[in-house]
Parts: structure tokens; sequence; C-alpha cells
């Protein structure tokens, strides 16, 4: 059994709120639910060690979402991060749902860019798979497309 353990006091820093409506500007944003960032990225992006991460209801896209089957756009990128979460936020009334339209919706981990101690919950996650055959799988493998 896994269990998640951190010498992190996230009580230490001022959680970050989200929201398709909110704005990636500087100042007080991102510090409440009233003035939220608008990307789950700008928020990973200003986090501190340590750091909770909230998601408010709505719908959080990669960037070009539609517009191509062949990129590598993710909506949040982890790599080489360390203590973070990202949780639903409490006062939601329905589930956050992250939609990518390319290779993945969180991108994060690798031999060369560790991270450790990271917990996403209560969020929807939806990707491109229903719409995709095995034998459109295999096509796009050979050429190395990432649909």
């Amino acid at each position: 059994m896994f269990q998640f353990t951190s010498e992190c006091d996230y009580s230490d820093n001022p959680p970050y709120y989200v929201s398709p409506r909110g704005n990636n500007w500087g100042g007080s944003w991102g510090l409440s639910p009233e003035q939220p960032f608008k990307t789950i990225q700008h928020a990973v992006d200003q986090r501190a060690d340590c750091q909770i991460i909230y998601v408010m209801e709505g719908f959080y896209q990669n960037n070009y979402y539609g517009n191509s089957l062949n990129h590598n756009n993710k909506i949040v990128n982890l790599n080489d991060l360390h203590n973070l979460k990202i949780l639903a936020y409490g006062g939601n009334t329905s589930t956050p749902v992250l939609e990518f339209d390319g290779p993945g919706g969180i991108f994060g981990g690798s031999a060369s860019r560790h991270i450790s101690n990271i917990e996403i919950a209560g969020l929807e996650i939806i990707g491109p798979n229903e719409s995709i055959t095995w034998s459109k799988a295999m096509e796009n493998r050979i050429v190395k497309r990432t649909h």
C-alpha cells in the first residue's frame, strides 16, 4: 500500500485558487476564490515548496485545443516538481474537468525530470481515447504522431 509522505507543512503557504474565469495577473490574484488564477499551469509556475492549488469548477483545456491532433500541448507540466497538491476546491458544485486532445493532460516525471510527493484529487480527466480506433492509433504510432 502506497502512503503519501512528506515533511512539508502545507499550512506554511497560502493556497492558490484556479478558475477558468480567473486571470494570470500578479498582485493578489490566485490567493482567493474571488480572484483566482486562470490556469493550473500558471499556479504551478508560481508555487512555493509545499503548495496546495485548489481547482474550481469549470473546463480546463490544453493550449490550441481542437486545432490540431498532432501537438505536445498539455494542461499542466509537473516535471521537476516536488511537494505539491492539486485538489478540487471544496466549494465546487460540480467536478472540475481537465479536457485534452493531445498526448496527455498532465505530464510529469521521467528518468531525468523527477517528481515526488505530488497529489492530484477530485478532478475529472477527459482525453481523446474514445475517438481513436485501434487501427488509427497504430497508424499514428508508426509515424510518431501524438494523436
